[in-house]
């Protein structure tokens, strides 16, 4: 009884994670067309769980125990473009081992997610 109750816990904070992580709001681009509006949000998506898994460790900030993602601007986005296109800038990356293709969805979710109301967490 005792292991149902521990993996009926779990399971439902693996839903209410899940459910938190689909949650996150986007804009989409102004030129996007109706058609292509469900793949970019799976590409917002990948994004997302790939910036989790890479980058929020460095990059997300605690405030009042809520997770806040920094809004970047579209030069520090193209930075990290730059530092992986040349292996010479990848120096502060090191630790990360992501794809071409996974840093793109990764910069295609910070670039999208809604904006924060807060200027406090602006230390990307």
């Amino acid at each position: 009884m005792k292991y149902i109750l521990i993996i009926t816990a779990l399971l439902i904070c693996a839903a209410i994670d899940c459910k938190a992580q689909s949650d996150m709001e986007y804009t989409f681009p102004d030129d996007i067309t109706e058609n292509n509006k469900e793949e970019f949000a799976k590409q917002f998506k990948k994004g997302n769980i790939l910036y989790k898994m890479n980058c929020a460790k460095c990059h997300t900030n605690i405030i009042d125990d809520k997770e806040i993602i920094p809004d970047f601007s579209l030069p520090q986005l193209l930075d990290y473009e730059i530092r992986f296109a040349y292996p010479d800038h990848q120096d502060p990356m090191r630790e990360v081992n992501i794809s071409k293709e996974e840093l793109d969805r990764i910069i295609l979710f910070l670039q999208y997610k809604k904006r924060n109301d807060s200027s406090e967490n602006k230390n990307e």
